[in-house]
């Protein structure tokens, strides 16, 4: 048995964890299957170092170029006093330790003190206004990635998880947000700082400063290659994170599944695992990552030794003074850190380029669904199926609606059944144009929905579906979805009618009681009602129950029913049900199996004419389970008396 409790996410085989588990192999478990990490067609040119940050910098960064150049002013300052601090080394020694020269010592000192001020405040100001850059930043990648998210096809969220998108949303922008910062610093202030420093190098002993730096750039080719390792490593490590917050979703998600099939030990073995994947990844980069820093330093060490002997020989011989060798050996010890991040920005920008690649992957992604330029003008709510045939992406071949050809007239109620699996949902999603068909066309009094925009088609539409979304705000807020901007009354109004009113009011708050998390605060049934009152509330000309009274125990959908009767006869209604009783005062019933069309009429009709809604209606009677597939449904067409 296969648990396939999201089609997009983990689907777990029970059978083999838990005789895993019985055997004591919790460590050697299997594997869920996992979604696609990464969307397809993604261009070569986002593989590529310069292209990404170009991107990064030109999009995100360039409007905060004025607070971008007062943090370089700052770095400028922190720069110049970090090079004063190694020039006046020099008068200090000479003036006061060689000459004794009792004058310059308060001056000395003041001069110290000013430079520390300068460095001190540039410091500040530099780091309160690069951190400010990079939250603004940050929010604002953040921002474009969830509109993106929001108004995305949904194709998109059959490819990715839940759980991978919000690693990028959060994880992977986080690490941008680092890039950012980092290298604004190193290419600013340390890179100023290392050039003052060298300033003063030249400026004391310009002999001495060429054989100082003649062996670092010896250091570039395996920084580079370090570089490459870094982001590798960075890449599958932030997959790594995504697989987590994947895994984590799903266990918070599936928790009363996981008790029930005493799978404890799986999901503690499976989260061990991952997580030990995670720490070998971040080990293995900050391994790399650290290579850098022995390299620097036996370089670093080289041209410190050169400096003493060199300059040393110097004074002893008369050559240089005291203040100037301290001053020379102070500079290169200044200018050793400000290289050695710079030697590092490199792999700091190759964690941040797999970031970005991740985050642009999802921005750069086209919608399919290409919205329409006319305002739907619903006059008489007639509804048409011509033709239609769909299949969903990444899914098997078999179509998940073939041929589908119906119609529903004026304020008419008609009835979808059929067994699960049948393509009764499928065809919801097409009508609300989360997806186009792959063949055929939806229209609504003659206008084909790809003409039509988004927003007039779905305002035109109240629905009520078997997935219950309400948000974490109060019950009246949830209702009030229906209909922005609904008074109190009218809101109460709704609730009445779908008999949500007086649970509503058995809670201390009432209407402002907080609903929790996708209303983990209230039954299924009490959810169920909200959301048939925020359906009521918005009054559309075309109403779609998508088992609409699933949750709901038969007391409960008995006192509704006639709610549902008489929100149902003004609007043009499809109902959508596995409850076929319910379907008793429909105008016109459709029987999907294996998403084609193999009956329709009305509920007498079909209740009396051999095939598959009878066997259905046989089945709820007894309670036997739904089989309506193979070869208990004729392959044939339905008669012509099944179509009148």
């Amino acid at each position: 048995m296969v648990d396939y409790r999201r089609t997009r996410g983990t689907a777990y085989d029970l059978n083999l964890c838990q005789a895993a588990i019985a055997k004591g192999n919790v460590n050697r478990l299997p594997k869920p299957t996992q979604p696609p990490k990464t969307v397809k067609g993604l261009k070569r040119k986002h593989q590529l170092l310069s292209p990404i940050l170009k991107r990064l910098f030109g999009e995100y960064v360039r409007p905060y170029v004025p607070k971008l150049l007062l943090a370089m002013l700052f770095m400028v300052l922190s720069a110049a006093a970090t090079a004063g601090m190694a020039k006046c080394l020099q008068p200090v020694i000479d003036e006061i330790f060689i000459r004794r020269n009792g004058d310059a010592l308060v001056p000395l000192a003041l001069l110290v003190l000013v430079i520390f001020i300068v460095k001190g405040l540039s410091g500040f100001g530099e780091t309160t206004v690069l951190n400010g850059v990079g939250q603004r930043v940050v929010t604002d990648i953040q921002s474009r990635l969830f509109k993106h998210l929001v108004y995305a096809d949904l194709k998109l969220y059959f490819e990715l998880s839940s759980g991978e998108m919000m690693s990028r949303i959060t994880h992977d922008v986080a690490l941008l947000r680092t890039t950012v910062s980092n290298a604004v610093t190193n290419l600013g202030k340390d890179f100023l700082t290392l050039v003052a420093l060298i300033g003063v190098m030249f400026y004391q002993d310009p002999r001495l400063a060429w054989v100082t730096f003649i062996v670092f750039p010896l250091s570039v080719f395996p920084i580079l290659w370090i570089g490459r390792r870094v982001r590798s490593y960075a890449r599958k490590s932030q997959e790594g994170m995504g697989s987590w917050t994947v895994f984590l979703e799903e266990i918070f998600q599936g928790t009363r599944l996981i008790r029930s099939y005493n799978m404890e030990d799986y999901a503690c073995a499976r989260g061990r695992n991952l997580l030990q994947d995670l720490v070998r990844l971040n080990l293995k980069s900050t391994r790399a990552r650290a290579l850098s820093h022995p390299i620097l330093e036996i370089l670093g060490g080289v041209a410190v030794v050169a400096v003493i002997l060199f300059e040393g020989h110097q004074v002893i011989h008369g050559q240089q003074t005291a203040g100037t060798f301290v001053s020379f050996v102070a500079s290169v010890l200044l200018a050793y850190e400000p290289l050695k991040r710079l030697a590092q920005l490199n792999a700091h920008l190759q964690e941040g380029v797999a970031a970005a690649v991740r985050v642009f992957e999802l921005l750069d992604r086209p919608n399919t669904l290409r919205e329409g330029t006319q305002i739907l003008k619903v006059t008489q709510g007639e509804i048409v199926f011509d033709d239609v045939s769909f299949s969903y992406p990444s899914r098997s071949t078999q179509p998940a609606l073939s041929h589908i050809t119906l119609q529903a007239q004026k304020g008419q109620k008609i009835g979808i059944v059929g067994p699960s699996g049948s393509g009764k949902s499928t065809l919801v999603n097409l009508f609300l144009r989360f997806f186009d068909p792959d063949q055929g066309q939806i229209l609504i009094d003659g206008q084909p929905l790809t003409n039509l925009t988004f927003s007039s088609l779905r305002d035109a539409i109240a629905l009520v579906s078997q997935d219950i979304v309400l948000f974490d705000d109060t019950i009246a807020a949830n209702i009030a979805q229906g209909r922005p901007g609904a008074s109190a009354a009218q809101i109460e109004d709704a609730a009445h009618r779908a008999h949500a009113h007086a649970f509503i009011m058995s809670f201390p708050q009432g209407y402002q009681t907080w609903v929790g998390q996708n209303g983990t605060q209230l039954s299924g049934g009490q959810r169920q009602r909200l959301a048939i009152a925020r359906a009521i509330l918005k009054n559309a000309p075309i109403l779609v129950l998508d088992e609409a009274t699933s949750a709901l125990d038969l007391t409960s959908e008995k006192a509704i029913r006639a709610t549902l009767a008489e929100l149902s006869r003004g609007p043009t209604t499809l109902v959508i049900t596995h409850r076929l009783n319910t379907l008793r005062d429909a105008d016109w019933i459709y029987v999907l199996v294996d998403g084609q069309i193999v009956q329709s009429g009305s509920f007498s009709q079909l209740e009396q004419h051999a095939g598959a809604f009878k066997k259905l209606l046989e089945a709820q009677s007894v309670g036997a389970p739904e089989n309506l597939s193979g070869e208990d449904v004729s392959p044939s067409q339905p008669s012509k008396a099944d179509n009148q």
